[in-house]
């Protein structure tokens, strides 16, 4: 038996946890904070058995995993002053968003003597 504390970002969350459960897997679920920026992130508490690992990993991967995403924001550019609004506000919107790694997860697993429901 394997107990995995999985932590993802709480916007992960909703689609991480349906994907888990519909598989009969049975997930609690902690709001936690954490990490340089303090954001809000998801930690799952998840019971398994030892051979059924690999396919919990693999929906984690799947659902939170490490991805790269667009950055439309305007504020990866210079603020805009006195001088140059009219030259910021056009190249806030003609310049190509930046691309951003965003999510993944961290996991730990405790293997467990027993795992009883009652």
């Amino acid at each position: 038996m394997i107990l995995m504390l999985a932590v993802i970002q709480s916007r992960d969350s909703e689609n991480t946890i349906a994907a888990l459960t519909e598989k009969g897997y049975y997930v609690t679920v902690l709001s936690t904070i954490g990490g340089f920026m303090k954001q809000k992130s998801t930690t799952l508490l998840i019971g398994m058995l030892s051979d059924e690992m690999e396919q919990v990993k693999s929906i984690l991967r799947e659902k939170a995993g490490t991805r790269e995403e667009p950055d439309y924001s305007s504020s990866v550019y210079a603020a805009p002053s006195e001088g140059n609004i009219q030259m910021h506000s056009f190249l806030s919107r003609s310049l190509p968003p930046v691309m951003r790694s965003v999510g993944g997860v961290t996991a730990f697993t405790i293997r467990l003597d027993s795992m009883e429901k009652f």
